[in-house]
This record gives C-alpha cells, sequence and structure tokens, in this order.
C-alpha cells in the first residue's frame, strides 16, 4: 500500500471513538501493511496507551481521507462513513512534538465518565 502518512485524533473524545469502531471490534476486518486482510484481535485495554501530542514544527500537509461507500448506500452508511471519517486526519510531510509527550493509560479512560477526561487545550491541526 506504500503509505508514507501518520494519522492523529484532534481530541481524546475522537480518539476514544476511533477505537471502539477499530481496534474494540474483536474480528473486525482492516488492511494490514501491506495491503493483506487482517482481523482485529480481542481487545485488551491494559495493551494500549494514547499519546497526546504538542506539534512543533511541520513541513507538509494535513489530509483528511474520506471513506468510501459503495454506489447506492444508504443515507445511513454515508453518515456512518462520514463521521467516521471526521475522526482522524493525516499528515503528509516532516511533523516534529514539543519533547515529553503525556501518555494516557487506555484502561482507566474506559471505566471514568467521559466528563472527567480531560484532554486540555487543543492546536489547530
Amino acid at each position: 500500500m506504500g503509505d508514507t502518512e501518520c494519522w492523529f485524533c484532534g481530541s481524546l473524545e475522537d480518539t476514544l471513538k476511533l477505537m471502539e469502531q477499530t481496534v474494540m471490534v474483536e474480528g473486525k476486518p482492516f488492511y494490514k501493511l501491506g495491503g493483506t486482510l487482517g482481523r482485529y484481535p480481542k481487545f485488551v485495554p491494559e495493551d494500549y496507551v494514547i499519546l497526546k501530542l504538542t506539534p512543533r514544527w511541520q513541513n507538509g500537509e494535513w489530509v483528511r481521507w474520506m471513506q468510501e461507500v459503495p454506489p447506492g448506500s444508504t443515507k445511513e452508511v454515508v453518515d456512518a462513513a462520514r463521521n467516521f471519517s471526521m475522526l482522524k486526519l493525516g499528515f503528509r510531510g516532516d511533523l516534529k512534538f514539543y519533547p515529553g509527550p503525556e501518555i494516557l493509560e487506555v484502561a482507566p479512560l474506559l471505566t471514568a465518565p467521559q466528563k472527567e477526561v480531560a484532554w486540555g487545550q487543543q492546536q489547530s491541526m
């Protein structure tokens, strides 16, 4: 597949929503590096962390890849694909971050009420 992009979410809420639709769905198919089909294994929250990064310098462009849907798809399918696509941002180029990323353990985030989990100030991306 030769991808040269790195993907991010703009908020903790979006990160958790994306995870709920991908890595948290045991057996759901996805394309692995090289274009082969894989399936997500059983989700073990303790095996995951989220890195909170603050961009420092960039040379490139932010992109959004929109999920494709078959022609004639229902409005619900089209809306679900659009909502999924809007959860993530891609970057093509060189991107540096301020040192010392914040490391968030996923397991406690899944047991804490979402309103109490703070992501902090977001940088415009």
